[in-house]
């Protein structure tokens, strides 16, 4: 990719903190992979029509999407600057670019909703196991998974947040609030509900032995403490009550799914 351009940033900040991180990111992307307009971003991205009580001329110059694009550096020297390149082609490029880190941080919110991969599961007519819809889902799902423990485990830098381990093989992303009681698609995927845990930890936290507060330190359930325990248990698990967990680079957890995992999955 070549040299990627200056940006330059608006010191206004009003449109941009109208949108949710999602909305920034589906203009940020139009307008980079797309090279869609400010007025087309306004109409069909942010829907604004004839009908708004904020009315028809003032909605569709496109002055949303410009000022919340602005804000983050983006001018008409950056529209369509992205045109045929994969979403994750760019987030690398982009990353190793402190000034684009914020646009980053955005973009990698939707990127299982806009690469193919290739290795995800494809509808095979011939195979009665599952329904088109079912493939569908277990697809839309598998994506969402995959970019989950992706933004997680590059956050925390590779490594277990509670013990430091950097074994990629055994690190994985474990949800503080779990995927199935996650109300929608951007709780489940959302990297601040996520930490980087080995599989150990990741299994003590998962069946409520171990949780964090929300200062970030580590409480050992004492149902766990009670129980006679090994040698080998007490030293990687009991030894961490009260430490501080290694916190992530962005995407620092969520304090509301840390009260759900304290309130519902921990045992006291």
């Amino acid at each position: 990719m070549n040299l990627l351009p200056q940006l330059s940033f608006s010191l206004r900040s009003r449109e941009f903190k109208k949108y949710s991180d999602i909305e920034c990111a589906s203009m940020l992307y139009e307008y980079l992979f797309q090279g869609l307009s400010y007025r087309k971003i306004d109409t069909e991205i942010l829907h604004f029509n004839q009908n708004d009580s904020e009315g028809w001329e003032k909605n569709t110059r496109g002055f949303q999407s410009k000022g919340t694009l602005a804000f983050l550096g983006i001018t008409k020297e950056h529209k369509g600057l992205f045109k045929e390149q994969k979403l994750s082609d760019v987030l690398i490029a982009i990353n190793k670019n402190p000034q684009w880190q914020e646009i980053y941080d955005i973009l990698v919110q939707i990127q299982y909703q806009k690469d193919e991969d290739k290795n995800l599961l494809v509808f095979n007519e011939d195979d009665n196991r599952y329904t088109v819809g079912e493939y569908e889902y277990i697809t839309h799902r598998r994506k969402g998974q995959d970019y989950f423990r992706q933004a997680v485990l590059s956050a925390y830098e590779g490594k277990c947040c509670m013990t430091g381990m950097k074994i990629n093989s055994l690190l994985e992303a474990a949800h503080i609030k779990p995927w199935n009681k996650s109300d929608n698609d951007h709780e489940k995927i959302n990297p601040k509900n996520g930490l980087c845990l080995n599989v150990l930890h990741h299994k003590a936290f998962d069946q409520g032995y171990i949780t964090i507060d929300t200062h970030y330190k580590i409480i050992v359930s004492d149902k766990l403490k009670e129980n006679p325990i090994d040698k080998m248990t007490k030293e990687f698990i009991i030894k961490l009550d009260g430490e501080k967990i290694l916190l992530p680079q962005r995407y620092t957890p969520n304090k509301e799914f840390i009260e759900y995992h304290n309130d519902v999955i921990f045992i006291l």
